[in-house]
């Protein structure tokens, strides 16, 4: 059974482009992997667009990058979620974003190119109200009426999270993402985080020394604390906190809005958490000593009935949140009772990246993280679609 299943991997620049094509990926996704939302300006997105076009292959190759779900519009409150700045102009907004970035990506790639709207935190209202408008703008534009617009919402697993937000390492990580606030009566003490770590103090000082509120004069305030951004209980913003109703109803508003896809992802904050979407197929020895072991959030049997009610509805299903190589296979073998794959796209990054693979001896060490690491062609392949049943 022939099926259009597709890989994709985020990149920040045009040689992890030419690394992520050479690993098998088909979809070259523009993200900006040091922010938490993965925005990316339009230059690079131009960049990337432009070495793909001049890389010579007889492959069917797409491109894709997202709005985030601020637009501008948003401030985040103390549980994560997108507050509202101006009513009215939010979807507007993202409709304006989303003709930027579908021009910087273009049509000589292919002409149909993914637009992906990350929809997170907002209100069900808002969320419905940004999408239709985006759909429908890009819809009636003369160059894009022929992008497709993919949903992206976030799984998560707050017992989990509770459970790890207070580790060092999350806490470094939130921050070097810019997840946090400085706050006075914030339980994080940033003098206290960095002690004796030297590495870490630079990685925060190359990240966030341009905060006055972290730094005067090139050194740390003293005690200076922060609070990081939390995750956020689903009901306040009319949704259903339970993961599978919540699935539904994302899956009914992407319907409804027109979009012609649905990817399930992991805030950044699940990742760095080591909080994952599959619970199966992670690998047997995690990670190094002392690190957080790998938890997954759903079952393939779940992930099977999410892909289901999303095809029943008229959408693609693509999969995200720190999908693992040992996973991907059983992922894209996902069937219906018919034969029918039901997993049409696998987006990642961290796991087909890695540090910095720099040949000269004299090179600098330091903490490796989520933004510091680069794609790699021998990284990407174990993601592949398998070519059986093809």
């Amino acid at each position: 059974m022939r099926n259009n299943q597709r890989l994709l991997v985020s990149v920040s620049d045009a040689q992890e482009a030419r690394e992520a094509i050479l690993g098998g990926a088909r979809v070259l996704d523009s993200e900006d992997p040091t922010g938490a939302l993965g925005d990316i300006s339009p230059i690079a997105v131009m960049d990337i667009s432009d070495a793909v076009s001049d890389y010579a292959t007889d492959l069917s190759l797409q491109l894709s990058t997202n709005i985030g779900e601020n637009q501008l519009l948003f401030r985040k409150d103390d549980a994560g979620r997108a507050v509202e700045r101006f009513r009215g102009e939010i979807a507007g907004k993202a409709a304006q974003a989303a003709l930027g970035v579908a021009s910087a990506m273009g049509t000589d790639v292919h002409p149909v190119n993914i637009v992906k709207v990350g929809l997170d935190g907002m209100s069900r209202e808002a969320a419905a109200e940004t999408l239709a408008e985006v759909v429908k703008v890009l819809n009636r534009s003369a160059d894009f009426r022929r992008s497709q617009v993919i949903a992206v919402f976030y799984a998560q697993d707050l017992n989990t999270w509770n459970e790890r937000k207070d580790q060092p390492q999350v806490i470094r990580d939130l921050m070097l993402a810019r997840e946090y606030a400085v706050d006075r009566k914030g339980r994080i003490d940033v003098n206290a985080l960095v002690q004796g770590d030297a590495d870490v103090m630079k990685a925060l000082k190359d990240k966030l020394g341009t905060d006055p509120l972290l730094f005067h004069e090139g050194e740390l305030i003293k005690d200076v604390k922060v609070r990081i951004n939390d995750l956020h209980e689903r009901k306040a913003l009319g949704f259903a906190d339970e993961a599978g109703k919540y699935l539904q109803q994302v899956i009914d508003l992407a319907a409804a809005a027109g979009a012609d896809g649905l990817m399930m992802d992991t805030r950044i904050h699940s990742k760095i958490a080591k909080i994952c979407y599959l619970k199966e197929g992670l690998p047997e020895k995690q990670d190094a000593a002392g690190s957080l072991p790998l938890r997954g959030i759903f079952t393939l049997e779940e992930i099977r009935a999410q892909a289901k009610y999303a095809h029943f509805r008229g959408l693609q299903f693509w999969v995200s949140g720190s999908v693992q190589p040992t996973q991907a296979a059983s992922l894209w073998k996902l069937e219906s009772e018919e034969g029918e794959r039901l997993i049409d796209g696998i987006a990642t990054r961290g796991g087909c990246s890695a540090a910095v693979r720099d040949p000269r001896p004299e090179r600098e060490s330091g903490i490796v993280t989520r933004g510091t690491k680069r794609v790699y062609r021998d990284l990407v392949r174990p993601y592949v679609v398998p070519t059986e049943g093809k």
